[in-house]
């Protein structure tokens, strides 16, 4: 078992959900085993809970240092139960289970290894807990499907880091989002039919001009090649919406509220992003960059020029974003 990439949600639920069906057979052996498979089986509700909120400006910042945490900690859990080069499967009895505990990695066994991991992930557990506790204090009420409000504070934070790049201080780009991206045709108007690529990073690329990529995160397991998406005005847009609300996509009932974004960019096809919070940049924040930047034409126009954060609200409202003046509901 492999956890590559920074899709916290898809790889991080991967893992678990390896990780716990291989700890139920330790723990008929040891109660090691045991202790373990239950404190991983105890993060998939937090986490889940955790990932969704950090898509949110009050939660991001609070959140991603324990959502990265859990995830080494769970890269750490991978790394003990994946096989030697001389092991051939799993164990199939007491005998085999045994073995597999007593096998030695860097003068350590693999019962050490997991003894070694109990406290750190409850500790990763606790930090987690703590992130989410402090959410609840600071933002009652606040969802992932929370109605949005109009943030000075991200505005900001999304003209700032345009200035960045204008400075030549990003060449190599920022990555601005990760998450699930399906395609699908170009013309909303038509019925859908979407296609799942993967998890995938957004990046966006200041090069003749800006251009957001979408890369796999997974490489060695996708057939799909990086996604160049050109943003200049009247050629791009982008819609915030949740994924139930999308024509044609099949949806599962814990998925309905995950909140996606649909763009369309000079291409004949759309591209619907299941949005996490990446680089501790939230989706309020997400929104605003992209459409300051199309705002400036791709770079063709300065930021100052062209963006005037007094009146970027009703620009925001006129394309298409929806704002509450509500406290969260």
């Amino acid at each position: 078992m492999m956890l590559a990439g920074a899709s916290i949600a898809v790889n991080a639920a991967v893992t678990t959900r390896k990780a716990v069906s291989f700890l139920k057979e330790v723990a008929h052996i040891e109660d090691e085993g045991y202790f373990l498979w239950k404190l991983v089986d105890s993060v998939s509700g937090p986490l889940e809970v955790a990932v969704q909120l950090a898509t949110r400006y009050e939660a991001c910042q609070i959140l991603e240092p324990s959502i990265a945490l859990m995830r080494f900690t769970l890269r750490q859990v991978e790394l003990v139960l994946e096989r030697d080069d001389d092991e051939q499967g799993r164990p199939e009895d007491k005998a085999g289970w045994s073995t597999w505990l007593l096998s030695k990695t860097d003068g350590l066994t693999r019962k050490q290894r997991i003894l070694e991991l109990q406290p750190k992930l409850a500790h990763a557990l606790q930090a987690l807990h703590a992130g989410l506790t402090t959410v609840m204090l600071r933002a009652p009420g606040l969802r992932a499907s929370s109605p949005f409000r109009y943030l000075d504070a991200a505005a900001d934070d999304a003209y700032k880091l345009i200035q960045e790049f204008e400075f030549g201080r990003l060449l190599d780009g920022r990555a601005v989002a990760a998450g699930k991206i399906h395609v699908g045709p170009g013309d909303d108007s038509n019925p859908q039919v979407w296609q799942e690529l993967g998890p995938c990073e957004l990046r966006l690329l200041f090069y003749n001009g800006f251009s957001l990529h979408l890369r796999p995160l997974v490489s060695d397991q996708v057939d799909w090649d990086p996604i160049k998406l050109p943003i200049h005005s009247g050629a791009f847009q982008l819609r915030r919406t949740l994924k139930t609300k999308v024509p044609g996509m099949d949806c599962s009932p814990q998925d309905e509220q995950v909140l996606s974004y649909w763009i369309f960019a000079q291409t004949q096809k759309s591209y619907l992003l299941e949005f996490e919070s990446m680089g501790r940049l939230a989706a309020e924040t997400f929104e605003l960059l992209l459409m300051m930047v199309e705002k400036c034409n791709g770079g063709e126009q300065l930021l100052a020029e062209s963006v005037d954060l007094d009146a970027f609200q009703l620009y925001m409202e006129r394309a298409g974003f929806k704002y509450s003046g509500d406290e969260f509901l």
